[in-house]
């Protein structure tokens, strides 16, 4: 058998992952079970011909069930671990950004405020309630935890900023 030992100088739970991937590589593909429940079978790359590589002896159907599905349960396991860590890379590389404390920040500047009074009929808002109500209704949300959360309301927020910028540039 090929497998390579688990390294002592990695973490062991990144070393037993490995190892479970090598066997993967190496046993048979294309498990099944017999008609009677009472063996896996697999196909034998050599000859193709279908292989007993286990005889199931459990009285409890669930059991056989489980070792039978065992190597597709794995595979499917591995699969989801590896789709979650290229998630959390992903997240590490570009985090999510903070959509809500940027929309704070925009409501106490005094030229976004003329925006919203000029361009959204915000009238003379001067307290900042009044602004990140506006906000709020512009980009449809009840708060504006909302715009860090929900895709569709960040895309909101950032159409009325790009708006905001566009209408700054023509200002000055």
């Amino acid at each position: 058998m090929n497998v390579q030992p688990v390294n002592q100088n990695k973490n062991p739970n990144q070393s037993k992952l490995e190892q479970i991937r090598q066997f993967q590589d190496l046993v048979s593909k294309d498990w099944e079970t017999s008609p009677a429940g009472d063996g896996i079978y697999a196909v034998d790359p050599v000859d193709g011909e279908r292989k007993l590589i286990a005889q199931l002896c459990s009285t409890n159907p669930a059991d056989n069930q489980f070792l039978a599905a065992a190597l597709s349960n794995q595979k499917f396991m591995v699969s989801m671990l590896a789709q979650s860590f290229e998630a959390i890379r992903e997240l590490r590389r570009n985090p999510p950004k903070d959509y809500a404390a940027h929309a704070a920040m925009q409501t106490n500047k005094p030229e976004f405020r003329k925006f919203l009074i000029a361009q959204h009929g915000l009238g003379n808002a001067h307290s900042d309630e009044q602004a990140q109500q506006k906000v709020r209704d512009l980009c449809d949300v009840k708060s504006r935890s909302e715009l860090s959360r929900d895709p569709q309301a960040a895309e909101r927020w950032k159409d009325l900023f790009k708006k905001f910028r566009s209408w700054e540039r023509g200002n000055r």
